[in-house]
C-alpha cells in the first residue's frame, strides 16, 4: 500500500485531485490479487542453502486463529 499513498500524495500535491475514495477499492483488488496469484515451486536439492527448520508448529486440528497469529 506504501506505493498507493504514494500515487494519492503525488496526485493530490500536483492535480488537486483527492484519490482517497478509492483507497479500500484499490487495497481490496491488490489483496484478492496476491492472494489468487501466489505460486508454489519446488525447489531443486542444489537450490537450498540451509537445512530445514521448523518455524512454527501448529496442530490443525485444535488451534485457534489466535494461536496462529502468536
Amino acid at each position: 500500500m506504501s506505493d498507493w499513498f504514494e500515487f494519492a500524495s503525488s496526485t493530490k500535491g500536483v492535480y488537486g485531485v483527492d484519490m482517497s475514495i478509492l483507497e479500500s477499492d484499490f487495497e481490496r483488488e491488490q489483496r484478492e490479487y496476491y492472494l489468487l496469484s501466489s505460486r508454489w515451486s519446488e525447489l531443486t536439492p542444489e537450490a537450498v542453502l540451509a537445512e530445514p527448520a521448523i518455524v512454527k508448529s501448529l496442530d490443525m486440528m485444535a488451534c485457534s486463529i489466535d494461536d496462529s497469529r502468536g
